[in-house]
């Protein structure tokens, strides 16, 4: 009777680590960036782009993340929250509330390196609201 009952609770125990780990998700290591700081190519693709939307531009390893949605001028100041989960990599962009010197800006651009594996979906929001977002692949 003891062993089933210790059995029991290993199988629990095992299951509850595993749904852990499946839903933790990982905080991703990312730069804001200025347009020329990147790449060319990056730079005459962020040139062309008239929608207001989150783009994500990928090179090679790198993902260049791209918001103009503050530019409705409602709300200046973004920043972003980026973490990974599995394969998606989620992203929400908020605004900071006082207008502190260093976060005068509409447009954020966030450079996000050295992927191991590139995610296959994407989610973002802006303002806790769910946007749209386009994928420029550049390493085709």
């Amino acid at each position: 009777m003891k062993y089933k009952i210790l059995m029991i609770l290993t199988v629990v125990l095992i299951a509850c680590i595993a749904i852990i780990i499946t839903i933790r998700s990982e905080d991703i290591e990312f730069d804001e960036v200025r347009v020329e700081e990147l790449d060319n190519d990056i730079q005459d693709t962020i040139k062309q782009i008239k929608e207001q939307k989150t783009y994500f531009i990928i090179k090679d390893k790198t993902i260049v993340l791209y918001s103009n949605l503050s530019k409705s001028g409602l709300y200046t100041y973004p920043y972003a929250e980026i973490k990974q989960k599995k394969s998606k990599l989620i992203v929400n962009i908020k605004s900071h509330m006082a207008a502190d010197e260093q976060y005068i800006k509409e447009i954020l651009i966030i450079r996000i390196k050295n992927f191991k594996q590139l995610p296959e979906e994407f989610e973002t929001t802006f303002l806790d609201q769910k946007t749209d977002y386009k994928i420029i692949d550049l390493s085709k």
